[in-house]
């Protein structure tokens, strides 16, 4: 039996990038679900904050 914990908080939804100007920490998990126009203006804002 494998196991995955994941103890932290998960925000989604409209503005959810805004939310990593507020966090503490190094790393983060970018998981999408978009049209592919879509996943490219998402991963076009979250590249500005790395």
């Amino acid at each position: 039996m494998n196991r995955f914990t994941i103890p932290r908080d998960i925000y989604f939804g409209e503005n959810a990038l805004d939310v990593l100007k507020t966090l503490e920490g190094t790393k983060v998990a970018l998981v999408m679900a978009a049209a592919p126009s879509r996943k490219t203006e998402i991963l076009i804002k979250f590249r500005k904050f790395f």
